[in-house]
């Protein structure tokens, strides 16, 4: 998942910290997967094989995706 520029992704434990000018999102992890950080980037990785680590692998790298774009830019709705 790429970090933009003004965004904090920090890993405390197993939970997720992101911040930016919107404000915090906190997301506790899931045995299942693994997360490292990078500068400019969070990888996450499944800790098995088994179908449930394959799953909680795109469902938890979705979920930091929308964290770090709910504080940097928000979400909009048009209609």
């Amino acid at each position: 998942v790429p970090v933009p520029a003004g965004v904090q992704v920090t890993l405390a434990g197993r939970t997720v910290v992101a911040k930016g000018k919107n404000g915090e999102l906190r997301l506790d992890l899931t045995d299942a997967v693994d997360v490292e950080i990078a500068p400019n980037q969070v990888a996450v990785t499944p800790r098995g094989e088994d179908r449930r680590s394959r799953t909680m692998w795109g469902t938890t790298r979705s979920l930091i995706g929308s964290m770090v774009q709910g504080v940097s830019t928000g979400f909009t709705r048009d209609m």
